[in-house]
């Protein structure tokens, strides 16, 4: 499974590798006992040793499954698995589920509860999952894969052209909350003001200049 050309990704302050070809797999890590033919031998009976495999699986592909033990050194042009997948990796050793990042498709409202078990069948969990769907595998999902892989891309697209009026909103509210702190501030400040100091009809009368 070969890799398409890396990417940088910024994400907030922080960058991070894309490859080309990784969106449009599902991937997971967990734990195996492998057999250790040479302990087997010397020892003279059946020894297993625990290794952390990598399961890779192709969106929309339920034929393709390569199954290997972790890569943790990785070479020039493939770096190693824990950074090439590092949300899966991290869920794995802290023992979680592996989840895909995004938007649910059991969530989308384009999709039925069928059709929302169905794509899960082929490892496609979110809207984002969905639309890397490569051609070649639309057939494989069923009837209709095709119009809602399109939805899924619009869908996202669309959500792209609207993160900026979103943040804007955002901002907005944020400074009205803080104009309306400060208002709150001042109006009670001026209630307190009359307060302050000593009311000039309390001056005592020995005080007067005679």
């Amino acid at each position: 499974m070969e890799l398409a050309e890396a990417q940088i990704i910024k994400q907030g302050n922080n960058y991070h590798v894309q490859h080309g070809t990784d969106a449009g797999l599902y991937v997971e890590f967990y734990v195996e006992a492998i057999e250790d033919p040479e302990e087997t031998i010397k020892q003279g009976r059946p020894i297993f040793k625990d290794v952390e495999m990598t399961s890779i699986r192709i969106l929309g592909d339920q034929k393709t499954h390569v199954v290997r033990p972790v890569d943790l050194k990785g070479s020039a042009t493939v770096p190693p698995d824990n950074v090439r997948w590092p949300h899966q990796w991290a869920a794995f050793k802290n023992k979680q589920i592996v989840t895909q990042v995004g938007t649910p498709i059991t969530e989308w409202p384009p999709v039925s509860k069928s059709q929302a078990m169905n794509l899960k069948q082929f490892n496609i969990h979110t809207v984002e999952a969905l639309a890397q769907v490569s051609d070649a595998n639309l057939g494989n999902i069923g009837m209709g894969a095709r119009d809602l892989r399109d939805k899924a891309i619009a869908f996202l697209d669309q959500a792209k052209d609207g993160s900026g009026i979103v943040k804007l909103q955002e901002e907005n509210k944020e400074l009205r909350t803080k104009i309306e702190a400060l208002q709150n501030q001042m109006a009670a400040f001026m209630a307190e003001k009359p307060k302050r100091g000593r009311p000039a009809k309390e001056i005592d009368d020995g005080e007067d200049a005679s």
